[in-house]
């Protein structure tokens, strides 16, 4: 009896020692300071410009003027022969729009120059050109139909020329008031002079 309770006695302080060791060694284990940090990964989201539309700005147009506001332009014809008035100085030939001491220019194309009044044998002295200026110094006759005036050139050549045969007019009036076409003589300038005498002397002699 003695010796189970010496062999039990034993047991129970080994058990007990085990008891006291163990928490003693779990007591001096290292245990760490820091405590634990998660970590959530961070997201960035970039967004990146793939195209740009520009959008116009439709500029509203203005309002309508009103046709009490608005200014009509004005244009300048110039002068028109055709207002002149007609008239018939020959009984029997085609209306005029000459005088005697008018300044004319050529309308059309195909006005000569005659030598004498008659147009259907008087020799050209030459062709008049579009645009070309002549003072009418006496007239008219009719010829063929057509009013015929004597005139002279700027270069001061004198001949006969057609006005018209009432449905073509060659020569029309210019302005009342334009000056003369015949170029006034420098009573110094003894070469014109003497080149116009001469022209008159040898190309040709008109006569009425």
């Amino acid at each position: 009896m003695a010796r189970i309770n010496k062999k039990g006695l034993a047991l129970a302080l080994i058990g007990l020692s085990f008891v006291l060791f163990v928490p003693a060694c779990l007591s001096f284990a290292p245990r760490s300071t820091q405590a634990v940090q998660v970590v959530y990964p961070t997201i960035v989201i970039t967004q990146y410009i793939t195209q740009v539309v520009a959008t116009p700005t439709i500029t509203p147009p203005p309002p309508p003027t009103s046709a009490s506001n608005q200014t009509p332009s004005v244009v300048n014809v110039g002068w028109d022969p055709f207002t002149v008035q007609i008239y018939y100085p020959i009984v029997g030939c085609v209306a005029s729009r000459l005088h005697e001491g008018d300044v004319a220019f050529v309308a059309n194309e195909g006005v000569d120059l005659l030598q004498s009044k008659d147009i259907g044998f008087s020799p050209i002295f030459r062709t008049l050109t579009p645009g070309e200026m002549v003072d009418v110094k006496k007239g008219p006759w009719c010829s063929n139909g057509s009013l015929i005036w004597k005139v002279t050139t700027a270069e001061d050549e004198d001949g006969f020329a057609a006005e018209g045969n009432g449905e073509t007019y060659w020569l029309l009036p210019m302005p009342p008031g334009t000056e003369s076409v015949v170029a006034k003589e420098d009573p110094n300038d003894l070469l014109n002079s003497l080149n116009r005498w001469l022209l008159k002397r040898f190309k040709h002699d008109p006569k009425e």
